[in-house]
């Protein structure tokens, strides 16, 4: 490796915050999967798939019309800050109706997604 590659690596793995607050609301209906990601307002969110190969930009709130199967992602969130934080692989059975709720870390109770919502 050279040493550019060397250290856009190292400028890489210092923006990583693996423990701070990340979560994750899916709902498959009607062949629809919808997302509610949070806690932050401001910055960016990405659903990554096939292990990296293949990275959206969402919105926080949104849907995306999918064919039933079983369905695997990871969320991404890059603050304004320049870190940025991954969720695990999430992996979700949408044969049928189906809910996913994940969540990482503690946040303030202004930024938590309404769990009525999600129970």
């Amino acid at each position: 490796m050279t040493d550019r590659a060397l250290a856009a690596a190292a400028r890489y793995c210092s923006a990583l915050r693996p423990a701070v607050p990340l979560w994750a609301r899916f709902e498959f209906v009607d062949g629809t999967l919808s997302w509610t990601l949070g806690p932050y307002e401001k910055g960016n969110y990405s659903l990554i798939r096939g292990g990296g190969l293949q990275s959206v930009s969402v919105a926080r709130r949104d849907g995306y019309r999918l064919k039933p199967g079983v369905f695997s992602l990871m969320v991404r969130y890059e603050s304004p800050a320049g870190w940025a934080t991954y969720s695990p692989e999430l992996s979700m059975d949408l044969r049928s109706p189906a809910r996913l709720r994940w969540e990482r870390g503690e946040a303030k109770p202004e930024e938590r997604a309404p769990a009525s919502s999600w129970n």
